[in-house]
Order: C-alpha cells, then structure tokens, then sequence
C-alpha cells in the first residue's frame, strides 16, 4: 500500500564521507567485508547481524518427512566466514558456505541446516529485539510455539 510509504533524502557530503569511514560503500554486494571491532561493539553485534539477516536472510521449510527449517544468509566470502565463526563461538551452531553464481558476479551463502539449530540462532537474534520486521520473526514465534514444551530444543 503506497499511502505507508515515507522517503527520508539525506544530501550531505561530509555524512557520505563519514559513512564510507565506517564502511557503508556503493557496491556492496562485491566489497562488503564484516565490520571490525573498532566499528561494531561485540556488545550490539548481534543487533547487527538481526538486521542484516532481516535483510539478506531467508528461513526455508522443507516438508518431505520430518517438518525441517533452514536459514540462508547471502553475502559476500569475508562476511560469511565472519558470520560462521561468531554463531560457533556464541551458539556453537555449524554452517556451511556455499559459493553461489549469479548471472557473472559469485556471491556467497551461509547455511544454517536443521530445526534445532535454526531454532536456537532465532531465538538468539530476537531475544530482547527492540525492532523487528514481522515477517521472519513470525516463523521465529511460529517455531517457538510449536517447541516450547521441548526444554531440549535449545541444548547444544
């Protein structure tokens, strides 16, 4: 519906400038890399990785047998493995990286495989969420509904 629709123009040369600094570049499909620490506080790093999540992240049932959930997170090879190793050292959840080829330019995903460990990074990433989109925190309230009797589920 367009009557929700806002626009919000920012024309500052100096806020480019700064961005740039911080790392938000043109382009960033080819060139993202995961910011450093000196940029990213540990402390809000997983309020970033919800809103990129959100953002370039998708959440995939499969329902051949067993009801099974995965999670995809495409970006490029430096912030995959970034991504890879802080959900190991946090959640000690394993991923993979696939390589993926779009029209010329290859691009990268990390795969989260399984309702188990789909379940426990959701839960991570949305537990005391100030600000959501609706629509992947849904299958999150979804998945935490169906399991909330399993005190299992979250066991490593």
């Amino acid at each position: 519906n367009c009557s929700n629709t806002y626009t919000l123009s920012l024309n500052s040369s100096k806020l480019c400038k700064d961005l740039a600094n911080l790392g938000c570049i043109s382009l960033k499909t080819d060139n993202l890399k995961f910011p450093s620490e000196n940029i990213l506080d540990k402390k809000f790093c997983r309020n970033f990785l919800l809103g990129y999540f959100e953002g370039d992240g998708g959440i995939s049932k499969r329902t051949k047998g067993n009801e099974l959930y995965d999670i995809d997170i495409s970006s490029t090879e430096d912030f995959c493995i970034k991504t890879q190793q802080i959900i190991k050292e946090e959640l000690n959840i394993n991923s993979t990286i696939r390589r993926r080829i779009k029209k010329i330019n290859p691009y990268y995903c990390l795969a989260i495989y399984g309702t188990r460990q789909v379940y426990k990074f959701l839960s991570w990433l949305y537990e005391d969420a100030p600000f959501v989109m609706f629509r992947k925190y849904e299958i999150y309230l979804r998945l935490k509904e169906k399991y909330k009797n399993d005190q299992n589920l979250l066991k490593t």
